[in-house]
């Protein structure tokens, strides 16, 4: 009895203890050796998307996209231009808990629904090129 307390005073710590996840990394577009992502979620009580970025190519060059969310519930929309700085086969994975990649950090505005979110991205970067 005393273990399955345990037990579940550890598995209750470890649940609580890590950001809420409303959609987890789901894919939106490939172009241009260029991969995007979105998820959503709750960082330290402040519902945010982040955007995970690879430049699949072997050279640096700046990636940009404009990423579009749209709130399923009443058609509002959000859109943000991103630039980055990519070194050659370069991941950009955002996460909760630090001030890094913040221009890959978006705060849901309010009265957006975290899970009735429609994410598009469309990619500017050409091809082994900077636009």
């Amino acid at each position: 009895m005393v273990f399955m307390s345990l037990f579940f005073m550890h598995t209750n710590a470890q649940q609580s203890s890590g950001p809420q996840v409303y959609k987890d990394w789901t894919f939106i577009v490939e172009k241009a050796n260029v991969d995007v992502f979105y998820k959503v979620l709750e960082c330290k009580g402040r519902k945010e998307v982040h955007l995970k970025v690879f430049n699949d190519l072997p050279v640096a060059r700046e990636v940009r996209f404009t990423f579009e969310l749209t709130n399923g519930a009443n058609g509002k929309k959000l859109t943000k231009e991103i630039v980055l700085q990519a070194a050659s086969a370069a991941r950009f994975i955002p996460e909760c808990g630090n001030d890094k990649l913040v221009d890959l950090k978006i705060a849901l505005p309010k009265g957006f629904d975290p899970s009735a979110l429609i994410a598009k991205a469309t990619v500017l970067t050409q091809m082994g090129t900077n636009p």
